[in-house]
């Protein structure tokens, strides 16, 4: 992950979401635990019970469910049809609250500078 200089990594199986693997499992699941890294099992101390919103959610939203569910990273799926099946589907991305951040940061600052 620090390779990638990412904070997440989602883990998926057969087009199907089955985990998410963050910073925060590291440091709580193996690092604080005085676990080794190179003999523990990713199934182990990935979060198994993963929250994933569909590609149409507002930004807002999206920032909601991060805050209501004290998580990081989101999944971002697509919506196939009218089913909201998120687990049988494979991700498009993932949006981290820093994301979301920046995003709206830059949308204000480009607000502000087109009226002055």
């Amino acid at each position: 992950m620090s390779r990638h200089n990412v904070s997440s990594v989602v883990i998926h199986e057969s087009n199907s979401v089955i985990g998410i693997f963050t910073e925060r499992d590291y440091l709580h699941k193996v690092a604080l635990k005085n676990r080794s890294s190179k003999d523990t099992i990713l199934d182990e101390v990935m979060t198994k019970h993963v929250i994933s919103v569909p590609a149409s959610t507002l930004i807002s939203e999206a920032l909601n469910t991060l805050i209501q569910n004290n998580i990081r990273s989101l999944p971002i799926l697509p919506v196939s049809g009218t089913e909201l099946n998120y687990s049988d589907q494979e991700p498009l991305g993932l949006a981290t609250e820093m994301d979301i951040i920046d995003f709206v940061m830059r949308e204000a600052h480009l607000k502000d500078i087109y009226e002055h």
